[in-house]
């Protein structure tokens, strides 16, 4: 099953469960930035490229003292956070990390009332 392969979608439920508790209005747009750890500058950059295309704001952090994942691709978009559409993204980027040799280590977003 590709979930499976790629991460249950139980950590998203659960952060959309705590926004939720918390008093956002899941039916609202939100801003949502999902984060990508890669070894190589050159993979992030790549992979920065093909996110940005698909309509995503994207920075490129060089970490210190990270070890093997060195830099941080952060992907930035403004979406309605929906179970399946976030299970679709972690699809998505968890595929584009691995072929980089990277991974993809969720998303995060502020309560929107």
């Amino acid at each position: 099953m590709l979930l499976g392969l790629f991460g249950s979608n139980e950590g998203d439920e659960a952060l959309l469960g705590i926004l939720e508790v918390r008093g956002s209005d899941l039916s609202k747009p939100h801003e949502i930035d999902f984060f990508l750890y890669f070894p190589f500058g050159g993979y992030t950059r790549l992979a920065a490229k093909l996110i940005t295309k698909a309509g995503f704001r994207t920075e490129i952090t060089k970490l210190d003292n990270a070890g093997w994942h060195k830099w941080m691709l952060q992907a930035t978009k403004t979406m309605i956070p929906k179970s399946w559409a976030l299970r679709r993204l972690r699809i998505v980027f968890s595929i584009i990390a691995a072929v980089g040799l990277g991974e993809y280590d969720g998303w995060a977003a502020d309560v929107m009332k």
